[in-house]
Parts: structure tokens; sequence; C-alpha cells
């Protein structure tokens, strides 16, 4: 992308300056800024991060990993010392001992998300060249599974900065292996720890994108004494020491449950049962590029000639041995979400933005080009549409400034064309304006619409009784994570009659109820000669089965 005054912004060729580095962070802030502190606690993973966490900060327990009374060992300890650390950070700022505020536990990931922007930018830098880089950190930031990683308190941001920092080692020595400069041991150690680290957050997974690929560098090039720069032995003791201190407390601690949870049931689970999303079939990860990658599945998707044309450039061969992979590790298994390719995402926006600053439109193939522009222009529209349509289809209302968004990113329908045509220039500043003003309608749209968010619609009705010292809180028939973070870790979760007898049995207990444990609960309640008062009504959507849902807040006086 061509910027006032480029030569100040890029003096080196190779590398990306700290004028550079700097407005590509600025710029990925301000890309992910939009909905990040209004956006609620979103079902099911984020709130139940955020749940396990403030139950440590709760009990100071920052070994164990628990959601509610029940042992959460799905994922490592990392991202819950990173989120504990966060909301102390904002406790000690602010002065406040709250811990229900969503956003603080996503600061980790807003972090990562900018650093991953910035180390794309200069992994690409390394590469293909400071502008490319740049472009490449900026796609990054403007693709939409970066943007949901960048909100949500997940792991994924966190695992994505650690991949970063491994790879941009393994590249520098792949880089050199030509020349007569060895990598610094120092700069090898710095990725050992990040392996450490990506270990602790989430399991093998950085494993096995550097494992794919050293694999698939070692056998395009028989030559392999660079691998020797990387001080494996050293660098694996390393990792070995940020992860075993932990894992053998863990172990002790869970009587080995943890290991049965997270490699038996959450990972064998994954790979052979399709636990979270049913068995899908191969190909869904590709198939959804067009939307995860959006806007800049339209710079790869046209890049794919010139990619195989330039196969044999050392650059192109470390991103398709990073990407190739990966990808097929992650269609194999049955269970897909679209956030499990993001490690391989930074490798494709350098492909595409290197394509963008150096073939584009040279070697443009028209007939493919077409056809991808097409399909893209479609995907666009599909996608701004929808944030047009939700508010009126869930709740019957039109929102003035996300609609107004929603049609200024479909300058990307002339985005487009302008490639198409051969006006990259215009088409990458098209690209860029419709990718920002999509992704804040979608977040203003989603964070002002509470239909979607049931959980805080019921909690924010609460009030403390007059008379208690604290209110109790029971449901009945509504379960979901976010609940729990909202109302707070002591909520219990119940069967309509026996809500009925707790919130009747003490006068500072409230009820939640949903509509299919209602009658229960209204019938429990006339057995004990005692009338319900209704104090607030919410109706949204139970994540849990996608279905809609009616919760009543209840007294029994």
């Amino acid at each position: 992308m061509r910027l006032p005054r480029a030569d100040r912004l890029f003096p080196h060729d190779m590398r990306l300056g700290w004028r550079a580095t700097s407005l590509l962070a600025a710029l990925a802030l301000l890309i992910f800024l939009p909905g990040f502190t209004s956006l609620p606690p979103i079902d099911r993973d984020e709130a139940r991060f955020a749940q396990a966490t403030r139950q440590m900060l709760e009990t100071g327990d920052y070994i164990d990993i628990r959601f509610q009374n029940a042992a959460r060992y799905k994922k490592p300890i990392g991202i819950y010392w990173l989120q504990a650390v966060a909301v102390k950070a904002w406790q000690s700022v602010t002065g406040t001992a709250a811990t229900d505020v969503i956003w603080p536990y996503r600061l980790p990931s807003l972090v990562a998300a900018i650093a991953s922007a910035t180390l794309t930018g200069a992994l690409g830098a390394l590469l293909f060249g400071a502008r490319a880089g740049f472009a490449a950190g900026l796609l990054l930031a403007l693709s939409l599974i970066m943007n949901f990683e960048a909100r949500a308190a997940t792991t994924d941001a966190a695992l994505l900065a650690s991949v970063l920092t491994a790879q941009y080692v393994l590249a520098t020595a792949y880089c050199r292996a030509e020349g007569a400069a060895r990598l610094d041991g120092r700069l090898a150690l710095i990725g050992w720890g990040a392996v450490g680290i990506g270990i602790l957050i989430k399991g093998p997974i950085i494993l096995l994108v550097l494992g794919g690929t050293v694999a698939a560098l070692a056998w395009i090039d028989p030559d392999r004494r660079w691998l020797k720069s990387l001080h494996p032995r050293t660098g694996a003791l390393l990792s070995a020491a940020i992860v075993l201190p932990w894992l053998m407390l863990i172990i002790w601690k869970s009587k080995g449950a943890f290991v049965q949870d997270s490699v038996g049931q959450d990972l064998l689970g994954k790979v052979l049962d399709g636990e979270t999303t049913g068995r899908v079939p191969p190909g869904f990860h590709t198939l959804m590029l067009w939307v995860g990658f959006w806007p800049g599945s339209l710079l790869l998707l046209s890049a794919l000639p010139w990619i195989w044309a330039h196969r044999r450039d050392k650059a192109v061969q470390f991103c398709l041995a990073w990407t190739l992979p990966t990808w097929i590790a992650f269609e194999i298994p049955m269970t897909k979400l679209p956030h499990y390719v993001l490690p391989a995402y930074p490798a494709l926006a350098m492909l595409g933005a290197s394509w963008l600053i150096k073939g584009a439109p040279a070697e443009t193939r028209w007939s493919w080009d077409r056809l991808i522009a097409g399909i893209w222009a479609l995907v666009s529209g599909a996608l701004s549409l929808t944030v047009l349509v939700l508010p009126l289809y869930f709740e019957r209302r039109l929102l003035a400034i996300p609609a107004l968004l929603s049609m200024i990113a479909m300058l990307s329908l002339g985005a487009a064309y302008l490639l198409v045509a051969g006006r990259s220039s215009l088409a990458s500043l098209a690209l860029g304006l419709s990718g920002v003003a999509f992704i804040s309608a979608a977040t203003l749209t989603l964070a002002d619409m509470p239909f979607l968010f049931p959980s805080r619609q019921i909690t924010s009705a609460i009030r403390p009784l007059q008379g208690c010292p604290r209110t109790e809180l029971v449901s009945a028939g509504f379960e979901e994570p976010s609940l729990v973070f909202l109302a707070g870790t002591q909520i219990r979760f119940l069967d309509g009659a026996t809500a009925a007898s707790t919130a009747a049995a003490s006068r500072c207990t409230l009820a939640i109820v949903e509509s299919a444990q209602e009658e229960t609960f209204l019938a429990r309640a006339r057995e004990l000669g005692r009338t319900p008062r209704r104090l607030a009504l919410a109706k949204g959507l139970n994540h849990a089965n996608s279905k809609r849902c009616t919760l009543t807040l209840y007294a029994i006086p």
C-alpha cells in the first residue's frame, strides 16, 4: 500500500522500521477498539474462560482451573494467568474490586492481536519487503476472524502472537541459511520461549504449526544445516522449564484428571468425534476462507496464479510450508470451527500483500480475476446485508449508524472492480475503508442487540432485596456461562420445582425461570401456598441450542 512520504515510512527494504511499526500498531488498535468494551460476555467459550479466571481471583488458587464447582481442564493455565494479571492491573488503576466487568479479561487478546499484526508486518518485511510486510499486517488486522478473537477473552489471539514470534525466529534462520551470518542465540531462545508460552496457552497446537513448517521446509530443501542454528537442545529445555512446573502441579492436584480431560476428551474428542460442531467434512475451512479472511480473501485468491508461478521463491516457499500442513491438519479433525485455522492467516496475509505490491496488475489472469472478484463481491454484499437485517429480523428495528457503516462497506464491491481493472492502489484503499466500516458496523450492531444477550437483559433487572445482606439466585432451564459471570459464581442451576422450593424457603432468593420450566415452577409454588411475583421478563437467544428463549425473574414473598 502506497502511503505519503513512503521513503520515511519505509527507510529499509527488508525491515519494518519503528515508524511503520508504530503506525501499524496504532491502526490495528483503531480497528479492534469498536465494541471492545460494549460487547457483553459472549457465550459460550468467552464466558467460561472469564468465569474460571474470576474464580481464581476470588479464591486465590492460580494452579487449579474451575468453573463453579466443576473442574475445567480442557485448556492449560496460560490464558487464565494473563487474564488475571490484566484484571488485577485494571483493579489497581481504577481502585475497584469488581470482577464482573468483561472487557478487562479481553485485554490480553487485544494486546496479542496488536502484537500479531505488527509481528506479521515484521515477518512480511523480512520475507517480501517492508511495504509488503506493512500491507500484510493490515490485512491480518482487518480479517474478520482476527477481529473476533481480538475482542474475545479466549486463547486464540494469544496463541497467534506466540506462533508468530516463533515463526519469525524460524524464518530468520531459514533466510540466513545461504549467508555467512548465523542466527543470534538470544533470538533463538526468544523463539523457544514463545513455544513454551504457546504450549501453556493452548497445548500442542503451536507444535503442530511449527512442526509442520519445519517438516515441509526440510522436504523442500535437503540442506538442513540451518536447523542447528536454532539451538534445539537448549531451546527444548527452555520450553520444558516454562511448561513443566505448572503441568506437574496440576497433574498432582487433579490426580491425573487434567491429562485425561485435556488430551483424552478435548483434543481426541475434537479429532475423532466432532464433539463441538458435529461431524464436519473436509473443505469447511477452505470454504469459510471467503468470510473468515475477508476482505483479504479477494487479494489472496486473486494471487493464487502468482503464488504458483513463484512457488520456488524462498519467501513464498516459507509461507506455503507454513500454511499447507497447518491447513490440512485442521481440515482432517471432525470438529471444525472457523477460528481454528487462524495460525495460518499471517502467511496468507503475506502472500496476498506481496502479490498486491509486487505482482498486481502485471501478472493478472483476467478470467480468474473476474471469477474471484464476482464471488467475493457476492460474499461482501451478503455480509453487509446481514448486518442490516439482523436487528430488523430479531428486534424489528433499524440501527442507523451501523446501517450507514454497512452501506459504506459496500465500497468493497467497487474494490473488486478496481482490482480487476488494474487499479491496485485505489482497490487497496477501498478494501481498507470498507473493512473498517464493516467491522465497526458489525460490532456496534451486536453490542446494541439485547436479543442476543438474554443473560445481560435479565441480570440488569436484578436489584438487592430490601433487608437482605445478599441476594441469592437460582436458575431453572437456562444455564449459559454468561449468566454465571454476570450473576455471580454462587448462582445455582435447578429444575423448576426445586427452584420454587428454594425461592419459597428464603425471601432473599430470586429465581430466573426459562419458559419450558415455568409451569413446573408455578405449580410447585401453588403447592406451597405461595404466589410468585414477576419482577422482569427477557426474551432472547439461547446459544446452547440456538433457539429463542423467554426468561422471567421471580420472587416468592
